[in-house]
Order: structure tokens, then sequence, then C-alpha cells
């Protein structure tokens, strides 16, 4: 790792410093996260090496429908067939 040292702006460091103690981890996890996030990720991937790097990508496609066939009112529906006992 390389060891840098940068200005924020203090409503950003706030939010960083926040999320950090919500998140519990450090305010450097933050802002490495936040900058992959930002430039690595933003990068264009295909299928393959998205499910790689996310597992939940592994289960893109499986389910079919249109957004307007589910909605939160059936979403039980939809996923097991039957409406699931509130």
């Amino acid at each position: 790792m390389v060891r840098t040292q940068l200005y924020l702006p203090e409503n950003l460091y706030d939010i960083a410093k926040k999320e950090a103690r919500e998140t519990k981890t450090s305010f450097a996890d933050i802002v490495r996260l936040s900058l992959e996030m930002m430039l690595v990720q933003k990068q264009t991937m295909n299928m393959e090496e998205l499910k790689k790097r996310f597992p939940i990508f592994k289960f893109a496609g499986i389910v079919k429908g249109s957004s307007g066939e589910v909605d939160n009112d059936n979403i039980d529906d939809f996923l097991y067939g039957t409406e699931q006992a509130k």
C-alpha cells in the first residue's frame, strides 16, 4: 500500500467518519472502498468478471418477467408460486 495525504471538504469528511462508525470499520477502509467503487468498478466488466468479483451476479437472469409483473404486493407469489402468510 501507498501512504498518502489528502484534503477533504469538512462535510465529506464528516460523512465518511459517520459511515466508518456505523459500519464498525476504519475511515481509511471507507476511503479505499469509495475510491474502488468510483474508479475500479466504474470500468466496464463482462458478466464473467462480475460473477467472479460479486457472487450475487451468479443469479443474474434466473428470474424472468417484466418489472410490471412484480411489485411489493405480489413478490412472494412471484418467487414461490403462492402468497406467503403474513
